[in-house]
């Protein structure tokens, strides 16, 4: 047996300072400097190879990483201090001249620039909460491989299988300060928040012990000496059951906050990750020969199957937030036009948490609403809340194939390879073939707005079925061709 023990130690520090924002001091009850600075994190490891037998290997691990966040996220606190930013909201027709400025190539009111320079700054801000802490996840991983024979497959055959296992600690999450916890509830359970008359957006990085996965992987390969050349095969297939909070798709805070259907945008909960792929079918056929003697000739087909993108059905909450008091555009709008909450689907005209003042109190819009929900993936959530990442695109099958010839080179002992690789084959063979759709990004399907009156959902503004699917065809569902050359010495 080998065993392998380490440690590794990571310390943090940060040059520049951020400014500090009196005002979000003051309001919040603690300063916008919180920096990565003087943060470390300890990350120990131990890993093991076993051969248990002449046939069998058994391997594993468990340790403890970090890395891979973007700096960009910290640096959105250098960049929105609310010190040296700040706005103005002018009312009325504004004259905007047919050029702009010729020093800036911006132009700017001059009304709002008065404005602006008499007034203490007060600009939105990004922060980092004095509890955030360096992301890290817990891996722990088992497998084996076993080489053997297989009745009418031939010998010796390597079987692998693997169990891997991700815990996430302080994974970051982006939430408005502004109303940190619900003022009352919703009808269906969620939290309802005031953001109202309390200073201008201010959006912090906190950290949640939230996030894991499960991934389940097997494999075999095998390889033939033939008449006709050596051929290879592999294959596998993978199981995932990928689960996050949803934040950080994004490089700037508010999109970080908003990029992403979610149960609620002030409370991480986890949920289906964006980035999950449940069910990955893989395979790689090799074939090789000398067809001149010492230069190899090779062709290698590739395939994958898989499910699409996962989506979210959620509420349409452009210019009307569901969940903040007042409804109607609120502070949070910005959030709320990128990605909404999640959709609560009621079971029919007499569930509890559907006013019947819906659509108008309009019979005939009512019945499309509910045909839609029975004719649609609603159809499973009636009487909750749809799941997050619940649906996922239609499955997508991709095939590729290289071909490459090994060439002599100018000196003894340098050698040339010339290739040709058609990505997506199964598309240059027939058009129809090897399609890859979405639900475009933020992966939500908006189905229709709503409000909450009387503690029930009056819904409204039921979108069309296609501007609900709202899909789009990917640039790789189109078959690609390259040529290359290459090298080596």
């Amino acid at each position: 047996m080998t065993l392998d023990l380490g440690v590794r130690f990571d310390y943090y520090e940060g040059k520049g300072s951020i400014r500090e924002n009196q005002n979000f001091a003051n309001r919040f009850g603690y300063l916008n400097t919180t920096d990565i600075d003087g943060l470390s994190v300890v990350l120990p490891r131990l890993s093991f190879k076993w051969r248990a037998a002449d046939s069998l290997t058994v391997r594993g691990g468990l340790g403890r990483f970090s890395g891979g966040s973007p700096n960009v996220w910290v640096s959105n606190s250098f960049s929105n201090d609310g010190v040296i930013n700040g706005s103005v909201t002018l009312n009325g027709p504004i004259a905007v001249p047919t050029t702009p400025d010729p020093a800036s190539g911006n132009w700017v009111p001059d009304a709002a620039l008065t404005a602006l320079s008499g007034q203490a700054p007060d600009g939105p801000v990004n922060a980092l909460s004095p509890d955030f802490k360096i992301p890290t996840t817990w891996k722990a991983n088992l497998g084996v491989a076993y080489e053997t024979d297989l009745p009418f497959l031939g010998k010796d055959w390597l079987l692998s299988a693997d169990l891997l296992y991700n815990s996430l600690e302080n994974t970051p999450f982006w939430f408005d300060a502004r109303c940190p916890d619900p003022v009352a509830v919703a009808p269906d359970g969620r939290g309802i928040y005031d953001c109202r008359n309390r200073g201008p957006e201010a959006l912090v990085v906190g950290s949640a012990d939230k996030g894991n996965s499960t991934l389940i992987a097997l494999s075999a390969k095998k390889d033939w000496e033939t008449p006709v050349g050596d051929v290879g095969l592999f294959t596998s297939y993978t199981y995932a059951d990928v689960n996050d909070i949803g934040y950080g798709t994004s490089s700037t805070a508010s999109s970080n906050y908003s990029d992403t259907a979610l149960f609620d945008f002030q409370k991480p909960r986890t949920g289906n990750s964006n980035f999950g792929v449940e069910h990955l079918f893989k395979i790689r056929l090799d074939w090789e020969k000398e067809l001149f003697e010492g230069y190899a000739t090779k062709a290698s087909l590739f395939g994958t199957r898989r499910p699409g993108q996962p989506y979210s059905y959620t509420f349409e909450e452009d210019n009307n937030c569901v969940f903040d008091v007042g409804g109607g555009r609120c502070p949070r709008e910005g959030a709320m036009d990128d990605a909404g909450h999640l959709f609560y689907v009621p079971t029919g005209p007499d569930d509890p948490r559907f006013a019947a003042t819906s659509f108008g109190g309009n019979a005939a819009q009512q019945q499309a609403f509910f045909d839609y929900i029975a004719n649609s993936e609603l159809a499973q959530y009636r009487g909750g809340i749809a799941e997050r990442n619940g649906d996922a695109s239609r499955w997508q099958t991709s095939i590729d194939l290289r071909l490459q010839q090994q060439l002599p080179g100018i000196m003894k002992g340098h050698k040339t390879f010339l290739f040709m690789d058609i990505e997506n084959l199964s598309n240059l063979l027939n058009s129809d073939w090897g399609a890859a759709e979405r639900t475009r990004y933020e992966y939500e399907r908006r189905v229709a707005s709503a409000r909450i009156v009387n503690g029930q959902f009056e819904y409204f503004n039921l979108r069309n079925p296609s501007a609900i699917a709202n899909k789009e065809v990917l640039n790789q569902s189109f078959w690609q061709m390259q040529f290359g050359v290459k090298y080596a010495f």
